[in-house]
């Protein structure tokens, strides 16, 4: 047990001190299903070193595509460090921000930021959120667009 919490403090500690790596990248995501317990820490690798590489964007997609997500703060993660690299879809919104109206608003917050980037006419389009602070961030975007500010 002792190795393993090594193995995974080693691997936090490394992500945010080595260069961008092929076999690196090519070996977080292939076994990224053993690796969920460090997603944000890879996520942080991969957008740092690899943002526009297209094994990477089809990775992106393939998690918001699958219907088996172990946990939903993955898609967080996912919206929080690939949000340039993301395409507006109606999909991937309607099952995500709209979807997720009472739960999971760690979600819908890191959403703005793509939906700012992406396609900002649809902020008009969201009501108030039931949790204040994605309320908060859904207002301060709807405020610098209607103010110009991008």
């Amino acid at each position: 047990m002792a190795k393993e919490a090594f193995m995974v403090s080693s691997l936090k500690f490394s992500v945010y001190r080595i260069g961008p790596d092929e076999y690196i990248k090519n070996t977080l995501i292939e076994n990224i299903n053993y690796l969920y317990d460090q997603f944000d820490e890879i996520c942080y690798y991969l957008s740092k070193h690899f943002i526009k590489d297209p094994l990477v964007k089809e990775f992106v997609y393939d998690i918001l595509k699958r219907k088996d997500i172990p946990y939903n703060y993955i898609i967080a993660i996912i919206f929080k460090y690939f949000s340039e690299i993301i395409d507006f879809d109606e999909d991937i919104y309607s099952k995500y921000y709209k979807g997720q109206k009472n739960k999971d608003w760690y979600i819908r917050y890191f959403m703005l930021d793509w939906i700012y980037l992406k396609n900002p006419d649809i902020l008009s389009l969201i009501d108030k959120d039931d949790n204040n602070i994605v309320s908060r961030k859904l207002y301060y975007y709807k405020y610098i667009y209607i103010k110009g500010e991008k």
